[in-house]
């Protein structure tokens, strides 16, 4: 369940940034992501290095980096990608100062779906909780992320 504050209100890590293409993980991740300071995800939640960790979401919201969405994209985003649960693979910073995270194929398609490029769209998700899988064959925990606010990566 997603970490709530005293509402009854999901809440968690507010990201906002472009989509990108790289290298594909491994099997079931797909190679589109965007980043996020790690000193808000991976540094604060103290994830270890060489684990293998997974961030649950929502999306929040997608918009053009140049130019205004039209009507159509407008709609069609309201319906069918605002408000879907998303899973991202979490790539920890090692040598740079952001961490990746990955959309899974079944999150990747809701956006591709609805023709989301990357380099073209930003993002914006709340991430509520991480899974992170220790190697070697280490004990899974999962992480509520920032359970009594939202908190707005920069």
């Amino acid at each position: 369940m997603a970490p709530s504050d005293s509402r009854g209100e999901i809440v968690g890590l507010i990201v906002k940034n472009t989509i990108k293409q790289g290298a594909i993980p491994f099997t079931d991740v797909s190679p589109f992501y965007i980043n996020v300071d790690a000193k808000y995800l991976s540094r604060q939640h103290q994830i270890p290095f060489f684990s293998i960790s997974f961030a649950d979401g929502q999306i929040l919201e997608v918009s053009k980096l140049i130019e205004p969405l039209t009507s159509e994209e407008k709609t069609i985003f309201t319906k069918h990608v605002v408000g879907k649960e998303v899973r991202f693979y979490v790539s920890r910073a090692v040598l740079v100062a952001y961490d990746s995270l990955y959309l899974d194929n079944s999150s990747w398609s809701i956006l591709r779906d609805v023709g989301i490029f990357p380099d073209e769209y930003e993002l914006k998700v709340r991430i509520n909780k991480i899974e992170v899988s220790p190697r070697p064959e280490g004990q899974k925990q999962v992480l509520e992320v920032y359970p009594y606010r939202d908190v707005e990566a920069r």
